[in-house]
């Protein structure tokens, strides 16, 4: 038997006993060490048109425990990342040109561990080979399991064409936020601002060596470039208002709404929008070699660690306005 997390009710999450699913073919169980929470799993487990029963959670690490009989590339105990995403393998236009999260057969619209497939709330899970990535010896199990958000982060931080002495800002002081804005410190960014409105997320960006404000920039910095990490109509909104004429808006916070902003302003500043969903093969073994490089301050962004029977009230902590987490991880 394994024991998994699963949604019996919009907001209620209960921890239930399951049958072990059989190894077949290329897949590998893992046993899972840790299960980081995502705004997409909030946002899921509060959607009443999402289907219950659901094992969520899609930034996981674990061990190999069990080896189908087509596996020959791992072995018991091999430490693991997991990209929670499949793909055709390089049949579809997207896929041949390295761009698998939106390969027409899976991706990240396609089939997801934690949303079509049974995720990492859990303490055993099956998944396909072709999902494993080798944690270096040099990358804690805390680090492996923000892999996922890292390279969410690092596909953005990719779109980023200002130049390294240029001024940058980063709206948002949650995991994706300080990712983003830990990685373009370790691409040589100098001026790096973090704009966060919760004081305690804004204490960790200054703690982790970031200049942070609440809400404004000042005019005679306003940057080129402008990450936007929240998903956030206002900041959004404050973002295009800052932003250098011709510049750049990166979005890759997921709005929960939808979002209304002034067209005709950014139209005439000529300001382009970037849209970074997701990451490739690629961006999650580059978030790999870039925690091994120690470029991540991994214990400053995971704020907590909680036990799989802690998932109901950890969800409804992490969905108040006011929480102070950043990144918390479960644990079976």
């Amino acid at each position: 038997m394994l024991r998994a997390v699963e949604t019996s009710g919009v907001g209620v999450l209960t921890l239930v006993e399951r049958e072990l699913p059989p190894v077949t073919g290329s897949e590998v169980r893992l046993e899972v060490i840790y299960c980081g929470v995502c705004g997409s799993d909030l946002q899921m487990s509060n959607d009443p048109t999402y289907p219950q029963g659901r094992v969520l959670g899609h930034e996981f690490t674990g061990v190999v425990s069990e080896v189908g009989p087509n596996v020959s590339k791992w072995s018991l105990g091999d430490r693991v990342a997991v990209l929670p995403n499949i793909s055709c393998g390089g049949e579809c236009f997207h896929c041949q040109e390295g761009n698998e999260n939106f390969c027409t057969e899976g991706g990240h619209l396609g089939w997801v561990a934690g949303v079509q497939g049974q995720g990492g709330l859990a303490d055993s899970v099956v998944v396909p080979e072709t999902c494993l990535f080798r944690v270096p010896d040099g990358v804690s199990d805390k680090g492996a399991a923000i892999t996922e958000p890292t390279a969410v982060a690092l596909h953005a931080v990719k779109r980023v064409i200002s130049e390294v002495n240029e001024p940058i800002v980063v709206f948002g002081a949650g995991p994706v936020g300080l990712l983003a804005a830990s990685i373009l410190r370790h691409r040589g960014f100098t001026d790096i601002s973090v704009i966060e409105t919760n004081p305690a997320r804004r204490a960790v960006a200054e703690k982790i060596g970031f200049t942070t404000t609440a809400n404004e920039v000042a005019p005679e910095n306003r940057p080129p470039t402008v990450i936007d990490a929240t998903g956030a109509a206002a900041a959004i909104e404050a973002a295009i208002q800052i932003i250098r004429n011709r510049g750049n808006l990166i979005l890759v916070g997921l709005p929960n709404n939808k979002v209304e902003i002034d067209l005709s302003y950014a139209i005439l500043h000529g300001i382009d929008f970037l849209a970074a969903a997701g990451y490739t093969r690629q961006d999650f073994s580059d978030a790999l070699a870039i925690l091994d490089a120690g470029a991540i301050p991994v214990d400053d962004i995971v704020t907590d660690v909680v036990k799989l029977d802690s998932a109901q009230s950890t969800f409804q902590q992490l969905l108040s306005a006011e929480t102070n987490q950043i990144k918390v991880l479960l644990e079976p």
